[in-house]
């Protein structure tokens, strides 16, 4: 691991221990308030919400909390996101932050966090009205990366591996644009189809495929109910079709191997960003 601008070595530490099963526990049932919290809130404003990918899948699996799972994933819709922001960054419980790039100039993330003592329970992801063809839909998503690894230069966000290519352009690109001028890109990319009656949106900022993360807008519209750990929530209106686009045969629980921890292992901080172990910081 190497140190990174706001990490700190003793977090650093942290963040490559075994985490215990009560830790993870305990994780979960502060994750599964935070989510209280945005039901509370986009209640209040009447703001559309959706449990998304691990969620959705234990809600319809395990009636809960995925056993080995360490966060919540959530879907706003883009024309609601700036208002959800306002009101959460607000609003919610005094246990609980909101950081995003609005509140933290070195997070490396384009979608919201809600985090309990540094670590992330929710992310608030956007969905994104997006093309009806595969192709156009893969344009929209190559803009989103192209700027992401602009905005991860601008931070001076790096990880290795990164395609010696993309790296160089990214890095001219980011010589030629401010860290805001590039994040008004970013949010320019995600609004490409606001109000084009296209019939699809897209989860632009996950770390699925594209076509994974295309969402028909039948499915959101009107939105479908699920029980979370003896909480009601809103999601797509057809779990079964949703969770087999994403996962095929969603019902089999992976094999030990892959079931892993990988978000609480990462240390936020509103005042300098975040701490990350050696992977790409677009994932998580």
């Amino acid at each position: 691991m190497r140190r990174r601008k706001g990490i700190s070595l003793q977090a650093a530490r942290m963040a490559t221990r075994e985490i215990t099963d009560e830790e993870l526990r305990a994780h979960q049932i502060e994750a599964k308030g935070a989510l209280d919290e945005v039901k509370r809130i986009c209640t209040a404003h009447d703001i559309p919400y959706y449990l998304l990918a691990g969620t959705c899948l234990g809600a319809v699996r395990h009636h809960g909390c995925i056993p080995w799972d360490d966060d919540i994933d959530i879907g706003i819709l883009s024309r609601d996101y700036e208002r959800f922001e306002e009101a959460v960054s607000q609003e919610l419980s005094e246990q609980y932050t909101w950081i995003s790039n609005n509140t933290t100039r070195n997070y490396p993330r384009l979608f919201g966090k809600i985090l309990y003592q540094g670590v992330g329970c929710v992310d608030c992801f956007q969905l994104v009205p997006t093309a009806d063809t595969p192709k156009a839909r893969a344009r929209h998503r190559f803009f989103r990366e192209m700027w992401l690894k602009v905005y991860l230069r601008k931070i001076d966000c790096y990880w290795p591996g990164e395609n010696k290519l993309y790296y160089t352009i990214s890095q001219i690109l980011a010589v030629l644009h401010s860290r805001d001028a590039v994040v008004r890109r970013i949010r320019k990319n995600e609004q490409r189809y606001e109000g084009k009656g296209t019939a699809h949106y897209l989860n632009i900022n996950s770390i699925y495929s594209t076509e994974k993360e295309t969402i028909p807008a039948a499915w959101l519209f009107p939105a479908g109910t699920v029980t979370y750990e003896g909480t009601e929530f809103t999601t797509v209106n057809d779990t079964d079709a949703y969770l087999k686009h994403l996962y095929g045969d969603y019902m089999t629980p992976p094999p030990d191997a892959k079931r892993n921890q990988r978000h609480i292992q990462y240390i936020f901080s509103v005042e300098e960003g975040m701490v990350f172990q050696e992977e790409d910081p677009a994932e998580g």
